[in-house]
C-alpha cells in the first residue's frame, strides 16, 4: 500500500505570524500503513496561539510514538481507539489549562485529526477546522464546534449564510478549556484512492467546495510534491480572493497499488 501526502502553511496576508500548526505521522505495521494527521488553529493571540496550537500537535506527535501502539497492540478496536483519543485529547486541553492559569493568560486552539488505518479513517474535532473526504464528491467529515454551525443545526441559519456570517469565528469548544470539552470522535471506512484533506478555517473560507474536491483530486496518485503544490495554490486563490487570516492544509491519500 502507498501514501501520498502534501502539505502547506501561510500566515497569510494579515497577520505578522502563523497561530496555525500541523503534523504528518506515518508507520509501518503488520496491517499496512499508519497514518496519523493533525492540524490546529490556535488562539489568544500571536504568541498563545502559536505555543498553543505547537504544544497540541507536539502532543500529538509523542502520543503516536508511545500510546498509540499499546492501543492497537491486540488489534484494531474502535472503542479502545476512542477511548484513547478523547483521553488524550482532554489531557492537552487540562495542561493548557493549567498552563494559562498559571501565567494569568487565557489561550486555546482547534484540533482536528484524523487517523487512517487498516482500511478506516478515524476523525476527531474540536472546535472549527474540519477533515473532507475527496473522491468523485466532497464529504466533510468533521462538524463544527461553532455558534453559527449550532444555529444551522437548530434551523435558525441556512448552511450557505453561515459561511458569511460575521459571528463564523466564535467557537463553543476549544481545547484549552476542559470545562464544556466533548471531543467528536468518528469511524468510517476509507474509499480507495480518496484524499482526506486536514484544514484550518482559513484555508476554505473563499474557496468553493468543488473547486477543493476538483483541484485536489486531480493531484491524486501523482506524488507527494504535486499535492503540496495544489495546497500551495488553493491558498493563494484564497488570498487572492481576500482571505487574512492564517492558511494551512494537510491532505492524505493512501492506495493498494500505489496509483
Amino acid at each position: 500500500m502507498a501514501v501520498q501526502i502534501g502539505y502547506y502553511t501561510d500566515k497569510g496576508t494579515y497577520k505578522q505570524g502563523n497561530e496555525d500548526a500541523l503534523m504528518v505521522r506515518t508507520a509501518q505495521t503488520v496491517n499496512g500503513p499508519l497514518v496519523l494527521a493533525a492540524v490546529c488553529d490556535g488562539m489568544g493571540g500571536l504568541a498563545r496561539g502559536e505555543l498553543a496550537s505547537s504544544s497540541a500537535v507536539r502532543a500529538l506527535s509523542d502520543w503516536f510514538d508511545g500510546e498509540l501502539p499499546l492501543l492497537l497492540r491486540d488489534g484494531y478496536d474502535l472503542g479502545v481507539l476512542r477511548a484513547g483519543i478523547d483521553r488524550e485529547i482532554r489531557r492537552i486541553s487540562a495542561e493548557m489549562k493549567e498552563y494559562s492559569m498559571k501565567n494569568g493568560i487565557r489561550m486555546g486552539t482547534t484540533v482536528t485529526m484524523a487517523l487512517l488505518y487498516a482500511g478506516r479513517c478515524v476523525t476527531a474535532n474540536v472546535g472549527d477546522s474540519r477533515v473532507y473526504e475527496i473522491s468523485s464528491v466532497l464529504r466533510q467529515l468533521t462538524v463544527d464546534h461553532s455558534l453559527v454551525q449550532r444555529e444551522v443545526a437548530t434551523g435558525l441559519l441556512r448552511p450557505e449564510d453561515a459561511e458569511r456570517d460575521e459571528r463564523r469565528n466564535i467557537l463553543t469548544q476549544c481545547v484549552g478549556e476542559p470545562a464544556n470539552l466533548a471531543p467528536d470522535i468518528r469511524e468510517k471506512p476509507m474509499i480507495p484512492g480518496a484524499v482526506y484533506l486536514l484544514c484550518s478555517d482559513g484555508f476554505r473560507h473563499e474557496l468553493v467546495p468543488e473547486e477543493m474536491r476538483a483541484w485536489v483530486y486531480a493531484e491524486a496518485g501523482r506524488g507527494d510534491e504535486a499535492m503540496n503544490n495544489v495546497l500551495r495554490e488553493l491558498a493563494r486563490k484564497a488570498m487572492e480572493r481576500g482571505e487574512t487570516d492564517n492558511i494551512t492544509a494537510v491532505a492524505v491519500r493512501m492506495t493498494e497499488d500505489g496509483r
